[in-house]
Parts: structure tokens; sequence; C-alpha cells
């Protein structure tokens, strides 16, 4: 079953069970049973291979002592020490660039006043901005899942997980016993999380006083409980499109039975970088009262266009935005095959994959592949390498959208891409190419 096959039988879910029955409370839970669904069959199952990462041990006796002390240190000052902050901005390491000899972070850096914002951390790791304030949500929360009660799931609950699961099975025979029991145990972890997360993220509030959060990729499950706390106060809820949202992305698209009043674990305002971003969103959204979608533009771009870089080559550069840790097989043939002389290939890696570039140096090696660019090409930041760049190429990257931003063509050679950005391919500012041939003969007519 491919992404697009799956994110259909989502959408037929939807139009056969009462959905929207799936509740906790008042709290909606379908949004995020459907990303968890979306996420063990896809990302686990059907694609494994391509999202797989090395494995991290922990979880050893002082690792857990550590991660208790870390836990009591950090809670205490939050407790303590938080003051009243108007905006509170939910980030990580992983959105900060260095540019200029300076660590900025890709979303927060370009908005008026961000020295004034404070930081909720969302991950594990240190959050390496300098800032005046920041919570270390993680650190926390992890702390507070070891005193929480665990829940049970309700008979209508249980029922519509049942007709759920009846219909995934009509559809695929991978999903069995183990996989059920996957979707009960994130169900009832999300709602034993409630009394403590809840206990958290209210008194965040009131010690804040905030009066506006931003939030990127908000479907998780903390930020989910952060905007349900924040959407019964009435404080303006934003997350920032960090990449693509077409109609392939489960988080954004296709939502076919919204509540009139919306989700309230979903933010209100939904700030994109482009008009058809923005539209994914209206399909859905138009047909209730709370949720909305914008187009701010992309904030990081206009932010960095204010400065002057020389590029650093005279040759013309492709960029290759790489989804995993591996060069495709088709890329390779190209580049093997290409005839360009005045080119370079620049690989840049997602944010989370930068320990893969050993193995990417590697792999372009064992080809006797030796032209190419990884450095420069991950050390700057992505606006100045795009606006460096003669073409861009990638599978389904939101790279895509500010490539056309920047009006850079792009070559899409994944059909979730093709899919997902339709309509710049109908306007001409990217193409779609399945094979070696059809990338070369397009780079020829492009740059040649």
């Amino acid at each position: 079953m491919d992404r697009e096959e799956l994110i259909e039988l989502l959408n037929d879910i939807e139009r056969e069970v009462d959905v929207n029955a799936l509740m906790f409370d008042d709290m909606h839970l379908w949004p995020a049973i459907k990303y968890r669904i979306f996420y063990n069959l896809y990302v686990n199952k059907f694609a494994r291979k391509k999202f797989s990462r090395k494995s991290i041990k922990r979880n050893n006796y002082f690792d857990k002592i550590a991660s208790y002390l870390n836990g009591g240190y950090n809670l205490f000052l939050y407790l303590f020490f938080t003051k009243k902050y108007d905006t509170l901005f939910c980030t990580n390491v992983y959105h900060n660039d260095k540019f200029q000899g300076v660590i900025r972070n890709k979303f927060s850096s370009p908005i008026i006043d961000n020295e004034k914002f404070l930081y909720i951390n969302t991950s594990n790791k240190p959050f390496d901005l300098n800032v005046k304030g920041t919570i270390q949500m993680v650190s926390i929360l992890n702390l507070l899942n070891r005193f929480r009660k665990k829940e049970v799931l309700n008979k209508i609950n249980k029922t519509i997980l049942n007709e759920i699961f009846n219909c995934i099975k009509k559809s695929t025979n991978t999903f069995d016993l183990k996989e059920e029991e996957k979707i009960n145990n994130y169900l009832i972890q999300l709602i034993s999380n409630k009394n403590n997360y809840c206990w958290f993220f209210n008194k965040l509030l009131y010690k804040t006083k905030a009066r506006c959060i931003y939030t990127v990729a908000y479907y998780t499950d903390s930020i989910y409980y952060l905007n349900y706390c924040a959407n019964k106060l009435e404080i303006e809820t934003i997350d920032l499109q960090h990449g693509g949202q077409g109609p392939l992305h489960v988080a954004y698209t296709r939502l076919n039975k919204v509540p009139l009043n919306g989700y309230n674990i979903l933010p209100k305002i939904f700030d994109c970088w482009d008009d058809y971003s923005a539209e994914e969103i209206r399909k859905w959204a138009s047909k209730q009262q709370f949720h909305q979608a914008i187009v701010g533009g992309n904030k990081w771009h206009k932010y960095i266009a204010s400065f002057n870089l020389v590029k650093p080559t005279d040759k013309k550069i492709i960029l290759v935005t790489l989804q995993f840790d591996f060069v495709d097989e088709v890329i390779i043939e190209c580049m093997q095959q290409c005839k360009l002389k005045n080119i370079e290939w620049w690989f840049r890696v997602h944010p989370t994959r930068k320990n893969g570039l050993g193995k990417i140096r590697e792999q372009l090696i064992q080809n006797n592949i030796n032209h190419f660019n990884l450095e420069e090409a991950n050390d700057a930041v992505l606006p100045v390498i795009l606006s460096w760049s003669s073409l861009h190429i990638s599978r389904y990257s939101g790279s895509i959208i500010e490539a056309d931003l920047l009006n850079i063509p792009s070559i899409i050679i994944d059909p979730v891409g093709a899919e997902n950005y339709q309509n710049l391919i109908e306007s001409q500012s990217a193409y779609y190419c399945e094979t070696s041939i059809e990338i070369i003969e397009k780079i020829s007519h492009l740059l040649d």
C-alpha cells in the first residue's frame, strides 16, 4: 500500500465510521489517532527501510537516574522562575541553522521581538539557541509520565476503534492483532497523560499570561495537549509551515468530518508559505468555524534575503535535497551519464539526518563519483543555497516550495512529490521525471 492509497483509506474510514465520537472527556482524539495509524502503517511498515535510523541504546539504570534528576531540576526552574511572556514559541535544535556565524532559529528569528519570546524546547536535546527564557518541556513531561495513572478505554472508544480496525483489515492483510495492540496502547497512553500534561500546560499558561503560541509541526502528543489547553482559554494557537503540506500530508489535508467548532487539539491558525498550501487546509477548514489558513509567506527566506552573500563558484549548482540517508539510484545514474561540464552537484540532507553524511559520501565514492559537494551544501542555510542554485532536485521535500518561492525550477523524482506539487508541475515551475534519461534531458534543456 503506497502513501496515497493509505490516505484514501483513512478518508474512507472517516466516511464510514463516527470518528468524532472518539473522545476523552471533552478532548477530540481522532486527529491524533489518524496520524498515528498513518505513522505506524506507512513510516514504520510500508516505507520502513526508507525511514529507518540507527537505534539508540538507552534506559539503563544510570540513564534513568540522570533523567529523574534532570527532570526534577527543570521542573524546579519551571515552577519557581517562570515569568510573564506574551508569546510562547515551541521549537527545537533541528529548527536552528548557523548563519553569519550565529545560530538562529529558522522560524522564530525572522519574527520581530523574538528575543521576548519564551521558548518551549520540544526535543530532549539541548536547544543551542542564545535566548533568555527556555522551558525544557520534554524533560519535565518525561518525569511526570512516571507518576501518571493508567486509564482504560471506555466502551464507545473500544467500539469505534474496532470499526476502524475492521475497515483497515478490508484493505490490507498487513494489519494484524499486533498492529491493533499498538494503536490501542497509543490511545491509552495518550489519555493517561491528560491529567499531568494539562496540569503542566495550564500552569504554564497561568504563569506566563501568554496571548499567542507558535508551534512547528503540531502533530505530537505534547503539542496536542498544549493546543487543547490554550484553545479552551481562547489563546491564539498558530502552526508555522515547515515543509510540504500538499494533498498527501495526513496532518494537514483531507479532514472530512471536522466538527463545526473545530478539533480542540489542533491549532486555530495555519500560517502557510503559499496559496496552494493554504488552499489544501481551506478545503476542509471552510466547513467549520474555528480553524483558518493564512498566507504569511516563508519568513526565513525574507530574513535571509536581507543579507548580500556571494556565490562560492562560477559553475551552475544542481542542488539535490535528500529525504533519506542515501542518494537515489536514478541520481547516481544521472551523475555518471550527464555530459554537462559547467555544473556542480550539491547534496543537502534533512536537518535530522546529518549523521548520515558519511554514509552518503561513501556511497558516491563507491560509484566512482567525486564531483560533489557535501560540506557547503549542509553548512550554508537553505535559502542561500537555493538562491545560488540553477536547478533543484528532490523526491517530495518542502524545499520544492521554497525553490519555487525563489524562482528556481525543480525536478521531482517521486510520485508522492508529483501528487503534492501538481500546481507547480502545471505551471512548469517543477517537472516530474521517472528515469535517469528523462532527468538528464530536462537538466540539459534547463541548463545548457
